[in-house]
């Protein structure tokens, strides 16, 4: 993360980036996020950490093979990779 934040880049990826935190240290990758949010960067993740994608104030979208489709709403009960924006 400090990479692509260091990058000054507009728009930053990141593939999992609360892979194997635990929840408090998960909150605090959500909490930097947010900043970055906040600064105007634009911001897409990766994930299948289902307490992430609660923890952020985000535009998500489901993606499976063949589609990609905006949700506002979330079941749930449902897991998939989320695209945060």
């Amino acid at each position: 993360m400090a990479t692509a934040i260091a990058s000054e880049r507009k728009i930053l990826l990141f593939d999992e980036p609360t892979s194997g935190l635990d929840y408090h240290h998960m909150l605090q990758v959500a909490g930097v996020l947010k900043r970055l949010k906040n600064m105007g960067k634009t911001i897409l993740v990766v994930t299948h950490d289902w307490e992430f994608i609660q923890a952020i104030d985000a535009h998500i979208m489901k993606l499976d093979e063949q589609t990609a489709e905006r949700r506002v709403e979330i079941n749930e009960s449902e897991k998939f990779h989320a695209a945060i924006v």
